[in-house]
Formats: structure tokens, sequence, C-alpha cells
């Protein structure tokens, strides 16, 4: 029984010295175990016996496959997350199958299976969500959990992409509050090391965030109400304002998630206090890029719009009112501006392949292809679309450089870095160093690409 204040003197006092000598030195007892299985038969002076659990007193693996014993220790038993006796609710720990070789059902032996008691299986989706409270993005993510219980149901999917890990809840009925705590190194939640969670509370005027008993550094949210039912939506970052530091496939993220109803009954989402550990699943192919892409830039929207004339670089020549340079070597058309976390810069071009945009730190003395924030079409011989950003490859576009003019933009918004081509967002990663700015843009020609330039905009 859980208690404060003085209740523990008081139910202390209430112990015979003949019960105290029991707690401290224990007893023993006989019991009948027919099967010799390890649990006994029928003995209501104990907390379980096989008649309570459900499993043969004459089989010693009631299932066929597990024996009794082995087959109760499946769970934790744990009654639920520690609260007061008075409010507490019924038990709601994951009981086993006696008879069943899968207890959840979810086509996996016990034996074989790394959570026989969750039909949920144990990956973490490549997702890239725009943490809009929306959730349309997580319609093909499988489930990571589903509560349903006083009244209250809720469902949990996760994903992850470059950028870090993310989260949709739904929640609804008489919900008060829930308390999530993600361990991020396999460490173990009170290890303090990469644990990051939230408490979410349900409010008159909507939810908050609010901390817990750990850190939640970059966490990014997105709450919306249909009907009764509370969406939530949001995501931690991989690096940068965040302690975690992994990328693509095979990190193991624990999940730990209680709720209170209005009357501060706690319910455990998965078994209580056991994490829910679940292995990032490596991407394959191309993701599609995430919606919020910035739009193309516009004439008017433009901080300077700069026609061939305008600009200047060597190696580049005007020619029948173009930018035109013909050489192999790289050659950049430099645009200084004042210093920025945000931009767009936008070309109208020609070129048989190599149509090359790029942004540089202040600090960044040689200006080539392989420095800083770069975004390509038809690079490798017009065979790849991609960004490079601070030497590391990233993403993959369909599309590669084409007869007559096409226009490219280069675009940096709130921690992500983007690369259209004739407005459409082709490829999409995240910001590596997302409070650094920028003083120079360029448009970098060379490689045989006979880049011929029409039109320079950028905004800042």
């Amino acid at each position: 029984m859980a208690s404060t204040g003085t209740g523990w003197p008081f139910w202390d006092r209430t112990l015979t010295d003949a019960q105290w000598l029991r707690f401290y030195f224990g007893y023993t007892i006989s019991v009948v175990d027919a099967d010799l299985d390890g649990v006994p038969d029928d003995d209501p002076r104990l907390p379980l016996d096989e008649k309570r659990f459900g499993s043969s007193p004459s089989r010693a693996a009631t299932d066929g496959r597990l024996r009794d014993l082995e087959k109760i220790m499946l769970s934790t038993w744990v009654p639920g997350p520690l609260q007061p006796s008075w409010i507490k609710p019924p038990f709601q720990g994951f009981r086993p199958h006696p008879t069943r070789p899968d207890s959840d059902g979810d086509g996996i032996p016990d034996p074989e299976d790394p959570y026989p008691l969750y039909p949920w299986a144990p990956f973490i989706y490549p997702v890239t969500a725009s943490i809009d409270g929306d959730g349309g993005e997580w319609s093909d993510v499988p489930l990571s959990a589903e509560m349903r219980k006083g009244g209250i149901t809720m469902t949990y999917q996760q994903g992850h992409s470059p950028a870090g890990y993310y989260g949709l809840v739904r929640v609804k009925g008489p919900w008060k509050r829930i308390l999530a705590t993600f361990d991020g190194e396999g460490l173990g939640v009170y290890s303090g090391v990469g644990v990051l969670g939230f408490e979410l509370v349900k409010g008159s005027s909507g939810v908050e965030v609010r901390r817990s008993f750990v850190p939640m550094e970059g966490l990014r949210w997105k709450a919306s109400a249909r009907g009764d039912e509370t969406i939530f939506e949001f995501s931690f970052p991989n690096r940068g304002a965040g302690p975690w530091f992994w990328d693509r496939g095979g990190r193991e993220i624990g999940v730990v998630f209680s709720l209170a109803d209005q009357a501060d009954r706690m319910y455990s989402v998965y078994e209580p206090y056991r994490p829910f550990y679940a292995r990032m699943l490596e991407p394959h192919g191309v993701p599609p890029v995430p919606a919020g892409a910035p739009p193309e830039l516009n004439a008017g929207q433009a901080d300077r719009v700069l026609k061939p004339v305008e600009l200047r670089a060597e190696g580049w020549r005007v020619v029948d009112g173009a930018l035109v340079y013909d050489g192999q070597p790289e050659r950049p058309i430099l645009l200084p501006v004042p210093p920025s976390e945000e931009f767009d810069l936008w070309v109208e071009i020609e070129a048989r392949s190599d149509a090359v945009l790029g942004a540089f730190l202040p600090a960044t003395k040689e200006v080539n292809a392989g420095q800083d924030y770069i975004g390509f079409v038809g690079g490798y011989g017009n065979t790849r679309t991609k960004l490079r950003l601070f030497g590391q490859e990233r993403g993959e576009g369909a599309a590669v450089m084409s007869a007559g003019r096409q226009r490219v933009q280069l675009s940096r918004r709130e921690g992500a870095v983007w690369l259209l081509l004739n407005g459409k967002p082709m490829v999409w990663a995240p910001d590596p160093n997302p409070a650094a700015k920028v003083d120079r843009l360029a448009i970098i020609g060379g490689y045989g690409g006979r880049q011929r330039i029409h039109e320079v905009r950028y905004r800042l």
C-alpha cells in the first residue's frame, strides 16, 4: 500500500511482534504441485496458483510450449503505477494466456516473441512528420501501443528520420494528464543518460506541456482536437538542441507512458515500469519529401533580383543576354549578404548538368561544392540530384537537368534545408548546424556543365 505523511507509522503500530518477525525472516509452507512445474495447484494462501491462473495442474506445460512457471513469469505482475491505494484502479498488468502458445495473438509463439504480451511490433518506422497536429502522414505507420482502460482510449505511433524521433498520441475519454518518458541510449530511465520526456496536461482551453522528472530538450509539439479526441504530435531532435546522436536504423529507444484520469487514478499503457524498447528500422528506397516545403521565390518577394549584366565572376562572360561558363574547374558567382540563418536562393539556368547552388559560413575561406550548404541538380554526369551539407550527401531527387531553362532553388528554414526544381520540392534534409549564419550565397559553375544563367533572386 502506498502512503504519505504519517500513514506508515499508523499502519506499523497495527502489526504484532509475530507479524514483524515474519516480515523480517519469512516462513516456510508446504503446497501441492502435482505436475512439479513450480506452480501450486490450488492454495488460497498464495498470490497465485494453477486454479486462479487457469493452467492445468496435471500438465507442466499447459500451452504445449512453455512450462507454466515460465509462462507466468512472462508478466511482471505489477498491479499499476505507484499511487495511493484508495484511488488505485483494478489490476491492470498484462496477463499471459495460460492455454495459448501465443498470448498476444500476433502470430509469434511466446518463446520466440520479444514482447509476448504485446501485439505491437517493436519497431520505429521511417517517417518524417510535419508536427502540425494533423497526423495525416501517419496513416500507414503501425501502432506501437493501444490502451483501453477506465473509459479512456489511447494509441501511440512512432517514427524516425535523420532529423530525429517523432511520435503521435491519440487519446479520448476522461483523461487528465499523460507522462511520457523516452530512453534514447538504452541505459535505463533512471540512468540520466539520453533520457527525455514530458507531461501532457488537459486543461479547459486545450492542452499544455510541462517538464516531468527528466529534461525535454528540443521538444517540438502541436496538439489539435477532433470532437472528444486529442491529437498530439511531437518530435525530439537528432543532434542540435537535444542529447541524442544517431542516424538511420539500428538504434533502440525505450518508451514509457502513464496516464491519469480525472480522479488521478493512474494507468500504464505498457506493463508498469517496464519500457517498451523498439528498434529504428533502416529506411529503404527514396523516402517522399515531407510537407512544409518553402514556396518558389517570386520576383516580388525577393530582396534582390539580378540580371546577368549585374553579375561578375572569374571565368564567366555575358553571351546573348545570359551569363555563361564553359569550363571544367569550379567557378563560383558569389553574392555577399548580411549574416542570416534563413534564406532562399533562386536561379533560372540552362545546363547540360550540374546546376549547383550554395551558401557559406563566415569562417569558410575556400568556397567550393564540398563546403557548407550545397544543393545540386544533375551532378555526377547528370545522374544525381542531392543536398551536400558540410560534406555529407543527403537525400535523392528523381529529376536531373533537361533541355531549356530550369528554375532551381536552395532554401534554409526552421532547421531544414530544401532543394526545389521548377517550384517542386525535390530533396529535403535536416540542418546539421541550425544555429549557424551564412554570409555568402553562390552559384557554382564547372564540371563541363556549360551553365547559362538568365536571372538570380534571393531573399533573407
